[in-house]
């Protein structure tokens, strides 16, 4: 599959129709449905991932922000909103409420890294360093 991808990207096709003449259209129907599995499983994999990350994000406040299920379901949610969007008033809102929230991720992410750091401490950091 990876290979008719680079075929298809060389000659602008896409990558299903670019291993027709390998596998016909029969065959290259088939690739598409694996295609479509491998695109489900990854989506859910990232899903998984993204709500693993809320909830330990979320879990100093507690609640239902600690929550995996809760995080998956937000994102999924999102992800189908930005999916069927059909008009650009809806994907400026995505766009804005995601630029919004990881803005927010990373200054929780900073906070956390630097929350239980010593200035005091650098001179002896940097001396374990090799020179």
């Amino acid at each position: 599959m990876a290979l008719g991808g680079v075929i298809g990207s060389d000659h602008g096709i896409m990558s299903m129709v670019s291993i027709r003449p390998a596998f016909g259209i029969r065959g290259s129907n088939l690739a598409a449905v694996l295609n479509i599995i491998q695109l489900i499983g990854w989506a859910a994999i990232m899903l998984i991932i993204g709500g693993r990350a809320g909830a330990a994000l979320g879990k100093p406040v507690g609640g239902i922000l600690a929550s995996d299920s809760f995080w998956v379901v937000l994102i999924g949610v999102g992800t189908l909103l930005w999916l069927f969007g059909p008009e650009k008033t809806v994907w400026k809102i995505l766009q804005t409420v995601s630029v919004a929230a990881l803005l927010l991720v990373i200054a929780m992410m900073t906070w956390v890294a630097f929350a239980g750091w010593n200035p005091s401490r650098l001179p002896q950091m940097l001396n374990r360093w090799p020179s």
